[in-house]
């Protein structure tokens, strides 16, 4: 393509020599005659070299490419972590709350049993004194 629109045409290939046609003129010039860069070999050299740098290229692209998934992937994770950090964090945050409530309801429970008891014992002491009491002024007017 690029030979055309320099008014060159490639007439013969053969195994060894590329013979080309200025158009213009009408001449045929075998490569040879033109240079290294014209001739089948040099042609060849050319074009594997523009080859190995297209792998090249696609090569490094690859690697880029995988290194950018790579990044992304590791990215995700750490959000992954920090999700399941945050989860935990507020399981935990949750379970810790609960459990001092629950101390909280038994302590509460122990100090209501507690006055309970007191309360209970203070009524059965008075009840004995009152029955004491009761028991001594037995027969006795002792309101005058």
């Amino acid at each position: 393509n690029d030979l055309q629109q320099n008014g060159i045409k490639i007439e013969r290939i053969t195994d060894k020599t590329i013979t080309y046609r200025h158009l213009e003129e009408d001449k045929k010039v075998r490569g040879k005659k033109l240079g290294e860069d014209y001739d089948k070999g040099g042609l060849e050299i050319g074009f594997n070299r523009q080859n190995e740098q297209r792998e090249e290229q696609a090569r490094q692209r690859e690697l880029e490419q995988a290194r950018r998934e790579k990044i992304k992937r590791d990215k995700e994770r750490e959000k992954e972590w920090a999700r399941f950090n945050r989860s935990t964090q507020a399981i935990r945050q949750n379970r810790e709350r609960s459990e001092r409530e629950e101390r909280e309801r038994e302590r509460k429970a122990r100090e209501l049993e507690e006055q309970n008891r007191r309360a209970r014992e203070e009524r059965a002491r008075q009840e004995r004194e009152n029955k004491h009491t009761h028991e001594k002024t037995r027969g006795f007017d002792l309101e005058l």
